[in-house]
């Protein structure tokens, strides 16, 4: 049976000798990326003796076997509050899904889509960014197109192809590209915000003097 956790992808791109190396400096790592580690050494036949008995205590931990700072703090509950979200300070810094939504409802997609570029270039899975960008731009045009046909309906079609485009791309890309399960810090929305309200202005004070 295939075992995996929020690492697994990150892992299983690394190199052997990468691997072995944070189980080596398993003290100051997350508990679930060293246990992915093993799995992913164990599935290509390269487990020693030694790292097949680390396996075995991972999977039926002792006491004493990690050391506190290796366990992420409580996660935060919370009907807006992404359960993926840690304190855990090795952790990489994202902004949430519930940020990405946010974003979507409240300006657009491409907005949204944005985010979620900075999210995988901080992940170093910069092969992907243009994709998403691309897609959400898209999509804020297409949103725009519609709406503009039926100018009676613009807001309810705006919220409308705002949530289909937030629901999109936590399906096609967050959930396949970072994951359903992956832990992160928290990255803060102010300053992402102020940029889009101050953009969002210049563009209908844009509009306004072209009427």
């Amino acid at each position: 049976m295939s075992r995996s956790n929020s690492y697994t992808d990150e892992v299983r791109e690394r190199s052997n000798f990468d691997l072995n190396k944070l189980i080596a400096n398993r003290e100051k790592q997350i508990k679930d990326k060293v246990l992915a580690a093993l799995w992913e050494l164990e599935k290509r036949g390269a487990l020693d003796e030694e790292k097949r008995k680390l396996l075995s205590q991972y999977s039926f931990p002792t006491k004493n076997i990690f050391s506190s700072n290796t366990f992420t703090s409580p996660l935060p509950k919370g009907p807006f509050m992404d359960p993926n979200i840690s304190n855990d300070p090795t952790l990489p810094r994202l902004f949430s899904r519930f940020s990405i939504r946010f974003f979507a409802l409240l300006f657009s997609t491409f907005f949204a889509g944005i985010l979620l570029a900075v999210n995988l270039y901080r992940l170093k899975k910069k092969d992907h960014i243009l994709i998403v960008v691309l897609f959400s731009f898209l999509f804020a045009y297409l949103t725009v197109f519609i709406s503009g046909k039926y100018p009676d309906k613009l807001t309810l079609i705006t919220i409308i192809m705002n949530v289909i485009g937030a629901l999109l791309l936590e399906e096609m890309f967050w959930n396949r590209l970072i994951g359903r399960n992956f832990k992160f810090q928290r990255q803060s929305i102010l300053p992402a915000l102020l940029i889009g309200v101050v953009v969002s202005l210049l563009l209908l004070l844009g509009m306004s003097s072209m009427v």
